[in-house]
């Protein structure tokens, strides 16, 4: 799965930057800016399914599954449709903000409203892939939204060379996301046995549960989205839209790598969840030990797999890339190899902190980081020596700060457990 992420991401940027330049595609990358802010309606609920969904699982409650993501589905219906009237009213305002020439301002004013209808199609598509994972298959979730990314790459260079220009991304995400939508409900259906949506299955008990969990990932999911928009308009407004791309690309990159743990990882929530459910000694420490074989997986595979491509990261790159490499892009890249190689030693403890209902904690993580960088980056603009280097610097460090601190609250939580003990 992890390899295939990096395949997605080794495929789609030299087809994306030779069908619409480097230009064009940054320009994409500010419009896509829109799809950040917008998953702020996801109201953390993508998280809230996986936590909960795990604990009626455990419970071989089908009913409890289908009351959540009924619920879900029709709470998550409302932003959805406050996102797409205010992209509708926002199409000019946002093309201003950004500061986009008269050529571009055209494009993106037509394909800004059209973004409303993605948002909502990705919502559902993460309650879903959550759902699944939840049951147990993160193996399944992740391999089908691996797939559903390849076809997504096919469809959209077949789009490119139809002559769609930048309109082959939307209609490429658009229908991924889709097909995406009917496999996973086919899938909890068919395989788990179990309804997906009935409208007798909403519930206020459980409306009520998301709400609270999700309150706190909500607030996680502000800073963290306003994080990558707050950097890119920055860089476009202060710099320009060919930084923007070599910044995407970087990001974007570095994160799929990152990914590659991160899915692994991520499946120690559900098991988390439903441990913490039972509270008694023997499941605390079934916790911790699942914390710990989490921990290892990350010092001796994923820490020195960031080491190896850092170490031959101008090579890769340039044989990646070809005419469209940048030394820029590499430079961008080391940094944030830096940061988010050492987030790995965090997440182990990121997902337990989240997995026993102490998910404040990752909203202080995110906090802490876009604060940092919004604080960097706006000190740094107002004394006239923003670049792209010193904004990447700016966020590396931030990114490392706030990880520290999840590592610092795990062990708040093992001191307190051993004591209790």
């Amino acid at each position: 799965m992890a390899g295939g992420n990096i395949l997605v991401v080794f495929l789609s940027y030299p087809l994306y930057l030779h069908y619409l330049g480097v230009e064009l595609y940054g320009l994409w990358s500010a419009i896509s800016i829109v799809l950040v802010f917008a998953d702020l309606g996801n109201l953390g609920i993508s998280n809230a399914i996986i936590k909960y969904t795990a604990e009626e699982w455990g419970r071989k409650n089908k009913t409890g599954i289908t009351e959540y993501i009924s619920t879900s589905f029709i709470l998550l219906f409302i932003p959805s449709i406050i996102i797409i009237a205010f992209l509708i009213f926002a199409r000019n305002w946002i093309p201003t903000i950004l500061k986009l020439k008269s050529d571009y301002f055209t494009i993106a004013k037509s394909i800004i409203p059209p973004m409303g209808i993605l948002s909502m199609c990705v919502f559902y598509t993460k309650v879903l892939m959550g759902s699944v994972m939840a049951l147990g298959r993160v193996d399944i979730s992740n391999y089908i939204f691996l797939a559903g990314n390849l076809i997504k790459i096919a469809l959209t260079v077949f789009l490119l060379m139809m002559g769609f220009g930048i309109w082959a991304l939307f209609y490429g995400a658009l229908i991924n996301n889709i097909l995406l939508l009917i496999i996973y409900s086919l899938i909890i259906k068919y395989t788990f046995k179990i309804k997906v949506f009935s409208l007798n299955g909403f519930s206020i008990e459980k409306l009520k549960i998301l709400v609270r969990f999700g309150s706190n990932m909500v607030g996680s999911q502000i800073f963290n989205m306003f994080m990558e928009p707050f950097i890119k308009i920055s860089i476009t407004r202060f710099i320009s839209l060919s930084a923007v791309t070599y910044f995407d690309i970087a990001w974007r990159s570095v994160l799929h790598l990152r990914s590659f743990f991160e899915r692994g990882l991520n499946a120690i929530m559900p098991r988390i969840s439903e441990l913490n459910s039972i509270k008694n000694f023997d499941s605390e420490e079934d916790i911790i030990d699942i914390h710990n074989k989490a921990l290892k997986f990350s010092v001796f595979f994923g820490i020195p797999s960031f080491f190896f491509i850092f170490l031959f990261s101008d090579r890769l790159l340039k044989i990646w890339l070809r005419n469209n490499f940048n030394p820029a892009i590499s430079v961008i890249f080391k940094y944030l190899l830096i940061a988010w190689g050492i987030s790995l030693l965090f997440l182990p403890s990121y997902f337990l902190l989240m997995g026993i209902g102490k998910e404040k904690y990752c909203f202080h993580e995110a906090l802490i980081k876009s604060g940092l960088t919004f604080l960097l980056i706006i000190s740094l603009s107002l004394s006239g020596i923003l670049t792209l280097n010193s904004t990447v610097i700016s966020v590396s460090i931030s990114i490392i700060i706030s990880h520290l601190y999840i590592g610092y609250k795990y062990l708040r939580y093992l001191n307190i457990s051993k004591l209790e003990n």
